[in-house]
């Protein structure tokens, strides 16, 4: 569902309003979301799926990708609106695999099961002498059970899965009561809560440790990173991509999981695409070159041992003999196509770049899925984006900030191109003394700092526009991105 949510937030773009119906659809199922029992909303994540119409009873497994997929949406449902519940909950997602869902040497752990104590769902669920009696008695909590519509009889098996039906400002107004100090009540019984909960036995956690679900919780992390200027997701991002580079990456290529030590199984076009993905935005994140180093090495990869006749890329390398067939995959699913994402690199790759070779492979891609994107568009959202950009390449930006020797206004910069919804930007970093970038693009050679004072540079097809140096003047160019 992520995939049409992110079409629906990208298509007011194209006609240039910020009100249309499909935002309204974004904003609508979002909000409805976070209210439901799919949601946790004492230790953030969401389930895997909800079993009922009205989104109050999950499936109580938690899945990494669902989870990176859904901060996704949630942080550009955030830079579109700025609406701050949204920055909220991208948060709570990102803290709890933080706190729940990460080893200790980098690298974030798969998922959760629905079940403990033989029963699915009881680590989640409340009855409501239990609320009441943590919270202090039946008046302490009386807000509480209201707004969280916790009953005796419970809505599954007896007992209580947290769900809002009103908004908080709803609620409020019904209680003529303050919104923000409602929030900040139950905010602390939240966390009484929590504690109690922590205390009960954990559903079984699958802790191997994926490359391709990897990538997608990295490129969630880092983007967060830099807009809400956390250093512990950018921390959390930087160091998964090294695990993954430590474990899970020789002589031969990427492999796809790793648990106890071991690592097995060739990575396929997942692994390559959504890695590939999450290095470019640790690039453009300011986090170091390497990683474009490393995503151009993936990418050679992919384009000699994945790349089907027709132009768009296996899901396997052909190594493995036992596999009859090799298929070219489109369509988005539980997780997006690998051809898609990997459609996205190659246009990211043409921007940061330069070379026409991304782009004529990116075409291949497109041309590949075009058929199939015709006769059902709702199955390759990712493709329609991709579509897009393809023919809106001359204008698109390729922005590069010539840093000074001082690195000045760089968090300032950062911040500002991440809180801003621009999904076709590509972002340079130029540091004075870094020789890998002019090797691996040597026209950023010439974009210098004038007069040792960090320059913003912003490009559409090589045309640049008139070099920045005054923070204002970079803010305000920033803004009409």
């Amino acid at each position: 569902m992520s995939d049409c949510l992110s079409v629906c937030l990208f298509a007011p773009l194209l006609h240039g309003k910020k009100d249309s119906r499909p935002l309204f659809l974004v904003e609508r199922t979002l909000e409805m979301m976070r209210r439901g029992g799919i949601y946790d909303h004492l230790g953030g994540g969401f389930s895997r799926y909800s079993v009922d119409e009205a989104w109050q009873i999950p499936h109580f497994e938690k899945m990494l990708y669902d989870n990176a997929l859904l901060a996704d949406c949630y942080f550009e449902a955030w830079q579109a609106t700025q609406n701050p519940q949204y920055k909220k909950v991208c948060e709570e997602i990102l803290h709890y695999v933080l706190r729940d869902m990460s080893h200790f040497r980098g690298g974030f752990y798969s998922a959760e099961d629905a079940d403990s104590e033989g029963h699915e769902g009881r680590f989640y669920t409340w009855t409501l002498e239990e609320v009441e009696e943590l919270l202090g008695g039946e008046n302490e909590s009386e807000l509480f059970v209201h707004y969280f519509d916790i009953t005796p009889e419970g809505n599954f098996e007896g007992r209580n899965v947290l769900h809002t039906p009103l908004s908080l400002e709803e609620f409020a107004k019904k209680m003529g009561m303050d919104a923000q100090q409602l929030d900040l009540l139950f905010t602390e019984q939240k966390h009484i809560l929590w504690k109690a909960r922590e205390k009960r036995v954990h559903p079984f956690k699958d802790d191997k440790i994926l490359t391709a679900w990897n990538g997608l919780m990295i490129q969630a992390m880092a983007e967060a990173g830099c807009a809400f200027c956390d250093q512990r997701f950018l921390s959390a991002a930087q160091n998964s991509a090294k695990f993954i580079k430590a474990k899970l990456w020789n002589e031969h290529g990427l492999l796809r999981r790793w648990r106890d030590d071991e690592a097995m199984f060739s990575a396929g076009l997942d692994e390559y695409a959504f890695l590939i993905r999450s290095l470019l935005t640790l690039f453009e994140a300011g986090c170091g070159t390497e990683w474009l180093q490393w995503a151009l090495e993936l990418n050679e990869i992919l384009k000699n041992q994945f790349k089907a006749l027709n132009g768009a890329y296996y899901q396997t390398n052909g190594q493995d003999l036992s596999l009859v067939i090799r298929k070219c995959q489109f369509s988005d699913g539980a997780e997006p196509s690998g051809n898609a994402i990997q459609c996205e690199n190659l246009l990211r790759l043409y921007q940061l770049t330069h070379d026409y070779s991304y782009l004529e492979d990116a075409n291949d891609i497109l041309r590949g899925v075009w058929k199939f994107m015709e006769h059902y568009p709702p199955g390759y959202c990712y493709h329609m984006m991709n579509l897009h950009k393809y023919y809106a390449k001359d204008q698109l930006p390729t922005i590069t900030i010539a840093l000074n020797s001082k690195d000045s206004h760089f968090q300032e910069l950062r911040q500002n191109f991440y809180q801003k919804f621009i999904p076709h930007k590509a972002i340079i970093w130029r540091r004075p003394d870094d020789e890998l970038l002019f090797n691996l693009l040597p026209f950023a050679q010439e974009q210098i700092p004038l007069n040792d004072q960090t320059t913003l540079y912003i490009c559409y097809d090589r045309r640049c526009d008139h070099p920045l140096v005054n923070l204002s003047e970079m803010l305000e160019a920033i803004a009409k991105l």
